[in-house]
């Protein structure tokens, strides 16, 4: 026979984690669903976007909020429109945009107002 075990019954399985338990063996928390995944407090989720890049971002603190991110993410990928963050800052893309978008004269500007 094989001895009983002396720690807490283990969890219910959670309907929001397809049917598995949030807490792993040891105390690790189980992937709570694709791409999820647990580190320290918070929750983040791993996904490639249609050209096959890799992104990392956190999800949330609690799982609802992760799930909730992930959700989010997925529409926008199946919808084409997501777009990941840019790491050009503001003044690089002024510059960049007064480049490329030539000024124009003023139109509302009379000769008498001069």
């Amino acid at each position: 026979m094989r001895p009983s075990s002396s720690g807490p019954p283990p969890a219910a399985p959670d309907a929001r984690l397809g049917g598995r338990c949030e807490e792993g063996p040891h105390g690790t928390t189980a992937a709570a669903a694709a791409g999820l995944s647990r580190r320290g407090d918070t929750y983040v989720y791993d996904w490639r976007d249609a050209s096959g890049h890799k992104f990392r971002r956190k999800a949330g603190n609690t799982i609802d909020e992760a799930i909730a991110f992930k959700t989010r993410i997925d529409a926008e990928l199946n919808a084409g429109v997501f777009v990941p963050g840019s790491r050009i800052t503001f003044a690089e893309y002024a510059a960049h945009w007064i480049e490329t978008h030539p000024l124009k004269g003023q139109t509302r500007l009379c000769e008498h107002h001069r």
